[in-house]
């Protein structure tokens, strides 16, 4: 019986975890920030959208619910993501219409 290959994380491991840059403004990312520490444990929050800037101390991104800054310090993982799926209303006869 052969084995299936390992899964990928969704977010890469520490090694891998910066691998966002300058290079990937314009483009659909996903950013994992640490937000505090809550009894003890980190919190984290993920920020999903179009990268639009970038400086030496904060990154933007423009989300579904409008834009955010995002400090460079805070950041643990993050790479870029496929274009957002397109969705099918199918009330109107499967015409393709955006929801963003």
């Amino acid at each position: 019986m052969r084995r299936a290959p390992p899964q990928q994380p969704s977010i890469p491991t520490v090694e891998a975890a910066r691998a966002l840059g300058r290079a990937d403004v314009g483009h659909r990312v996903v950013v994992r920030r640490f937000v505090e520490m809550r009894d003890g444990r980190p919190v984290f929050t993920d920020v999903v959208g179009d990268l639009t800037a970038w400086d030496e101390r904060d990154i933007t991104v423009v989300t579904r619910r409008g834009t955010v800054t995002v400090p460079i310090a805070t950041i643990v993982a993050g790479k870029r993501i496929p274009a957002r799926p397109v969705r099918r209303d199918a009330d109107a006869g499967g015409t393709a219409s955006s929801d963003a």
